[in-house]
């Protein structure tokens, strides 16, 4: 569990509202959104996702690479089977 300010002190979250001024903040974004082309909205939405996108292919290449390496291992063999033994047996 987070708080607000620790999800937002580790960049998951863009920014933090006190429940007080959350209408207050968060009406005038929304309404200066809703007038904007939907064409801009939808370009600036790409230019996000297309970063995150990036990232994320790059930290799937690079869990896939250590899985690679990991999962032939005995050790890593040993600890599945231990683990699918003890499921067995729920």
């Amino acid at each position: 569990m987070l708080t607000a300010l620790e999800a937002y002190q580790m960049g998951l979250v863009a920014q933090v509202f006190w429940p007080t001024s959350l209408m207050s903040e968060v009406v005038p974004r929304i309404t200066n959104m809703a007038s904007c082309s939907s064409r801009v909205l939808n370009a600036t939405k790409s230019l996000i996702r297309s970063q995150n996108k990036d990232r994320l292919l790059a930290a799937c290449l690079t869990e896939a690479s250590m899985l690679a390496e990991i999962w032939p291992t005995s050790e890593c063999q040993r600890n599945m089977r231990a683990y699918l033994d003890h499921c067995d047996t729920l």
